[in-house]
């Protein structure tokens, strides 16, 4: 089970991460395709500091492919059990900016999720 592997590895602690995040946020935003994208999550998140978060979140929103079909893949949701452990992790380091692009984004994939019109969240 690939859920059980992500929960055995402890989470790196700042300065042990394997992989430097600026490469990382270049793998992130470089991704042509929200499964290459799932894939960077899935492989990396781990090593994810706050902005790599706050980045994948923004952009799995705003990738064309995130539809009913997308959440019901297996690996889908698990790239974004990963990165909802990252955030966990991670959130404590986010500044304004990443916050507010991970709440965007949090708000257009349930949006979506809930059929609201184009993701918009409602005020």
């Amino acid at each position: 089970r690939v859920a059980s592997a992500a929960a055995a590895a402890p989470p790196p602690t700042r300065g042990t991460r394997r992989v430097p995040a600026k490469l990382l946020n270049h793998r992130i935003t470089t991704a042509p395709t929200l499964p290459d994208l799932l894939q960077v999550v899935r492989a990396s998140h781990r090593d994810f500091d706050a902005i790599n978060v706050a980045t994948a979140l923004h952009r799995i929103a705003g990738k064309d492919g995130w539809d009913s079909e997308t959440r019901s893949d297996g690996a889908a949701t698990y790239a974004l059990r990963c990165l909802g452990e990252a955030a966990e992790r991670e959130v404590g380091g986010m500044r304004a900016r990443e916050v507010a692009n991970s709440m965007w984004a949090c708000a257009k994939l349930l949006g979506e999720r809930r059929g609201a019109g184009g993701g918009k969240a409602k005020t």
